[in-house]
C-alpha cells in the first residue's frame, strides 16, 4: 500500500507529513488529528472523523487504480460498520465519484472530450 511505501522509504507518510503541516500552523487538532490517523484502523473504528477519512483514502485508491486495488480488500468490514455504511453506498460513493470526476475533467479541458 502506498502508505505503507511512503512509512519504509521516507521514514513517514503522507498523512503523518499534512498533520504536521497543519499543526504548524496552528489550526486545531480536530483538523490534523483524523489526518494523522486515517490509516489506523482501531481508531477508524472508534472515531467516526478518523472512519471517514480510513474510508475516502481507501476509495480513491480503489477509484484512480481500480486494476490494483479493490475495495473488499482495503475497506474493513469493522470501520463500515461502525460508520453504518453499507456495501451498496460504497459501490453508490465510487459511482459517484467517477462521475464527478469526469465533470470536472470535461470542465478543465473540455476539447478532450470533442468528439470529431
Amino acid at each position: 500500500l502506498p502508505w505503507e511505501q511512503q512509512k519504509r522509504v521516507l521514514g513517514f507518510t503522507y498523512a503523518d507529513c499534512s498533520a504536521e503541516i497543519l499543526m504548524l500552523w496552528n489550526l486545531p487538532s480536530s483538523l490534523f488529528t483524523p489526518i494523522a490517523n486515517q490509516h489506523n484502523k482501531t481508531l477508524a473504528i472508534k472515531q467516526t472523523d478518523v472512519g471517514l477519512l480510513y474510508v475516502a483514502v481507501r476509495l480513491a485508491l480503489v477509484i484512480v487504480y481500480k486494476e490494483r486495488f479493490a475495495a473488499e480488500r482495503l475497506l474493513s468490514e469493522d470501520v463500515l460498520k461502525s460508520l453504518g455504511i453499507t456495501e451498496t453506498e460504497i459501490k453508490q460513493a465510487i459511482k459517484f465519484a467517477r462521475i464527478e470526476a469526469y465533470k470536472i475533467l470535461v470542465l478543465m479541458n473540455p476539447e478532450l472530450f470533442l468528439i470529431p
